[in-house]
Formats: C-alpha cells, structure tokens, sequence
C-alpha cells in the first residue's frame, strides 16, 4: 500500500473524512492499493480545476465514474463541483471545457485497461506481478555490477509509480553504508523489459549525484574509494 504523509490523527475531522474516503472507494470496486495509487496521481487536487481537496465544499475530493460503464470505471478525483458539473450540458467557459477534455481524455479506469493489454495481466493480479519484477530487478546487470564493486547485498523493495497516462511497477535496490547510499530503481511500465528509472549515489560530505549508465555509476564510486 502506498504511503500517504502526513497522516491525520485519529479522532481528527481529517481522518474521519480519510476514514469515510476508504468506505467509499469499495464502492467503486478499488481496494486500497489502487486507491492509494488513485490518490497519488490526483496529489490531493481536484483533476480538473486544481483545487486542494482540503478547500472544497466537502473539505475532501470524491470519486468521479463513467456512469455508462458502472462503478468500476473510475475517472479520477474531483471536487463535488466539477463532479456535479460533469453531468451538466453547459460546462461554461473555454478554458473549462478544455480542462474537461484534458480530464476525459487520461480516464484513471482507462489507463489501467492499456496497462492490462499491454502487460498481459488484470489489475487486481499486480500484487503477484510484484514479486516478479522483483526478482528480475534483483538479477539486473546495474544492481550485479554495484554489489560486486561494493561487497555487499542491496535491500530490494517494490512499489507502484503513477503518473498522467502511466502506471509503472518499479523495483528498487538499495545499498547503504555509513558514509555511502547508492539506489537503482527500475521498471517495467507497460513492457516486460527492464527499463532503469534512477540511479543516485549519496557519498558523505557531497550532493547526491545521478546517472544514465551503470558505466558512469562504477567509474564514480571507484573514483571515491580510491580517494578514500
């Protein structure tokens, strides 16, 4: 389940409002991964006017569906006045009937329809999916590479990225030392290749650095340990 920061405490107004969000989402057939992921694509603004979900009406967004296709056909999060005004004829000005094209055309239940086409597996199934991108992302060259140059075993973690028109299942290895921190995340998006996401080193006393190339990440950090 993907994190959520600054958590409201409980007994809040906040996290009795959070507390009603996750009873409304089965509703709509999502469990609480792909809620989170929902959530995390929206940022906390409404989709279509950019409003905080904390100044709406309701004090949080709602969930948005194509009422043709049933509950499970989640377009995203909205403030109840986008929402409400969805099913009016007359959406207003220009710029509001482009932010209603813009929204319609990155429909959350659609982009997870191309990631199951392409990817060959349902939504729910991910969970299981993980656990293969993990293992491969644990055989991947840049991650062998390091931990031979370094010594030691990365920690190896999954987690989802969800961004406008992509949901990308990344794999990350991270090698941690007192004065060194190196992370190699990688994904496979829409395709069963490996694709490399990030690779950052942290040495002590420097600003992280980032790489393109297992090449330039070795030369680096050969570089520092003969300065060392």
């Amino acid at each position: 389940m993907l994190s959520v920061p600054n958590a409201d405490p409980p007994g809040s107004s906040a996290h009795a409002r959070s507390a009603t969000a996750c009873r409304t989402h089965r509703l709509y057939r999502m469990d609480c991964t792909e809620y989170d992921m929902l959530r995390a694509r929206a940022a906390g603004h409404c989709e279509m006017c950019g409003v905080p979900g904390s100044e709406t009406a309701l004090g949080r967004l709602v969930i948005d569906h194509a009422h043709e296709y049933g509950p499970g056909a989640v377009r995203g999060l909205l403030c109840s006045s986008c929402n409400s005004a969805l099913g009016v004829a007359d959406r207003g000005s220009s710029a509001a009937r482009q932010q209603f094209q813009a929204y319609m055309a990155n429909a959350w239940f659609m982009q997870i329809a191309a990631w199951a086409r392409t990817a060959g597996n349902l939504f729910w199934e991910r969970p299981q999916d993980g656990f293969q991108v993990l293992e491969a992302a644990r055989r991947y060259s840049a991650v062998l590479v390091v931990e031979q140059l370094l010594g030691f075993p990365p920690t190896m973690a999954v987690h989802t990225a969800v961004s406008p028109g992509r949901v990308a299942l990344c794999a990350s290895a991270t090698f941690s030392a007192p004065d060194l921190k190196v992370r190699i995340v990688v994904s496979h998006g829409t395709t069963r290749v490996l694709v490399i996401e990030e690779m950052t080193v942290e040495l002590a006393g420097h600003d992280p650095a980032k790489f393109s190339s297992t090449s330039d990440v070795t030369r680096y950090l050969r570089a520092a340990r003969s300065a060392a």
